[in-house]
């Protein structure tokens, strides 16, 4: 018997358990009649190539819809999504002659330089909690002061962020390390690719900065970076906190003070909340530095809860800095 009528007839019965909404083959048995052992071999290949290819599909399938545009809350809004004609859109790094940069939790890791307070007090207070426990406690909290108090200084944002966080974990937090919180932030390290990435960028980028800070605590972070930057853009300068617009909109006399025209500007981040929000609101396109990529949850980084996207993603500063000077040097 030829190879092909058997696998026709396989491929049939593959379609079919498909149509059923069968995607997953791997625990299909087959059985050959005797002398038929090369037929049986070739079921075995058939099978595993469809599997394959059904994983290709899933992977590419997450990678260009359902990562991007999380969350999703129902099913229903994947299958609108899913129907959507699609624009492939394909930015080139090379057109870009300026890059705005958030800082913390993309070029400094904030959320070990806030782990390194909040685990030191629960173990105080007698809390037995992770601190991925404790940044989702506190991550809130902070975009709450935040918006509560846009005028007030970093370090009192942290400070009242940490006393909030104790209330809902039923714990009080002392003065004492309130007050260590809010001067943390010049000790927080920063991420072990963020000075080579910036050195290297800054051959071919001007570099400014989009922080949600205030000037000590950048100056401490500044140092550990060891980079010039051509424009720093703080909280306190434009007296609120992203998501905010302001700091966007200082941004953009940033550009005409640097002679840089608008869209040639990329915007690079790790907050989907605080920066993808913002400048997609804005117009501009952005870069995602995925840090978080091998952990689950958001961390210290709300949810986010207004539209956003992003034109590349990268899970390291140094993956980013390393296509970008490709992408200049073609």
């Amino acid at each position: 018997m030829a190879t092909y009528l058997v696998l026709d007839a396989i491929e049939q019965a593959m379609w079919i358990r498909q149509q059923e909404g069968v995607m997953d083959l791997k625990d299909v048995l087959h059985h050959t009649d005797r002398g038929s052992q090369y037929a049986s071999i070739r079921f075995s290949e058939r099978l595993s190539e469809a599997n394959a290819l059904a994983e290709t599909v899933n992977g590419l399938y997450k990678t260009e819809l359902i990562r991007p545009r999380k969350p999703w809350r129902t099913i229903e809004e994947v299958e609108l999504a899913t129907a959507e004609p699609k624009e492939e859109i394909m930015i080139n790094l090379a057109e870009y002659d300026a890059l705005s940069f958030d800082c913390y939790g993309t070029l400094i890791d904030w959320e070990a330089g806030i782990a390194r307070v909040l685990a030191p007090w629960a173990k105080e207070v007698g809390l037995d909690l992770t601190d991925e426990h404790l940044l989702l406690a506190y991550a809130e909290n902070e975009a709450q002061a935040e918006r509560d108090t846009p005028e007030a200084l970093y370090s009192a944002i942290l400070a009242e962020a940490f006393r909030r966080t104790g209330d809902k974990l039923g714990r009080t937090v002392s003065p004492e390390w309130a007050e260590k919180l809010g001067g943390s932030v010049p000790d927080w390290p920063a991420f072990p690719d963020s000075h080579d990435a910036l050195a290297s960028l800054a051959k071919d980028y001007k570099l400014i900065i989009l922080s949600n800070v205030h000037h000590d605590g950048f100056a401490g972070s500044n140092a550990r970076l060891g980079v010039q930057f051509d424009k720093i853009i703080t909280a306190q300068d434009v007296k609120a906190y992203k998501p905010a617009p302001n700091h966007f909109e200082a941004l953009d006399v940033a550009l005409n003070e640097l002679a840089v025209p608008r869209e040639r500007l990329l915007h690079v981040a790790q907050s989907l909340f605080h920066d993808h929000v913002p400048a997609k609101r804005h117009g501009l396109p952005s870069v995602w530095i995925n840090r978080r990529h091998d952990r689950p949850g958001w961390g210290a980084t709300p949810e986010p809860s207004g539209e956003y996207s992003y034109d590349l993603e990268y899970s390291t500063m140094e993956a980013f800095a390393a296509a970008a000077r490709k992408a200049k040097a073609e």
